[in-house]
């Protein structure tokens, strides 16, 4: 399922740091507030010149220092909830896992993968095509796809910029649309793609009339 956890590595370190950030938010918003009601307690005593200009000064100060330790912390709590999001590895699309590659107990590395899985929602159709005929698949870009005896049109066409050398194709990946049925990955399909369009006058059957043969 979109979006849900499949694998949740060791969090303890991550969730740990969590809750000491949550603490130290705690700290520096108390202290805040303490500095705030000094301030309001000096600023109104400043106002009737009974402390000096040198209290006052110290009062503002203490307030914008706990005002940034507050800044500060919540901006460690940020990062501290970030990193712990990061040891839930989430699907990135409704799907089934194919293939676990990696076993409880295991450490996991930066960059190795953990899963892997596929889509039957979205299907992507691959295509070598001949040089010869990338010019006019780029101009048209429409091709079709043949699934259960009917041509789907594809949603998206991609065209690679670079040429196999051995092969002198090209590869082109066709989007089917999102919900297609009976279409599988490793399965074989027909495609087609518009070459070009030529207008022609065509008259239906129907405009025909069949005249009895002479007798």
């Amino acid at each position: 399922m979109e979006g849900r956890t499949f694998v949740t590595p060791d969090d303890a370190k991550q969730l740990a740091a969590v809750r000491q950030a949550e603490a130290n938010l705690g700290v520096a918003a108390a202290r805040r507030q303490d500095a705030a009601q000094d301030f309001e307690r000096i600023e109104g005593v400043f106002a009737r010149q009974a402390v000096s200009e040198a209290e006052m000064d110290r009062a503002t100060t203490a307030l914008k220092q706990a005002r940034a330790a507050e800044r500060a912390a919540q901006a460690a709590l940020h990062q501290a909830e970030q990193e712990l999001t990061y040891t839930q590895v989430r699907a990135p699309y409704n799907g089934i896992v194919t293939e676990r590659l990696i076993e409880v107990g295991e450490n996991a590395q930066p960059g190795s993968p953990l899963m892997t899985g596929l889509s039957l929602d979205s299907i992507r159709i691959s295509v070598d095509v001949p040089q010869n005929l990338m010019q006019s698949i780029r101009a048209e870009r429409n091709a079709h796809a043949e699934v259960n005896g009917q041509w789907v049109k594809a949603s998206k066409l991609t065209v690679f910029p670079v040429a196999d050398p051995r092969s002198d194709t090209f590869k082109v990946r066709l989007m089917l649309p999102d919900g297609t049925q009976d279409v599988f990955p490793g399965m074989y399909i027909k495609v087609g793609f518009v070459a070009g369009v030529d207008q022609g006058l065509v008259i239906p059957l129907s405009a025909y009339t069949i005249m009895p043969s002479p007798s």
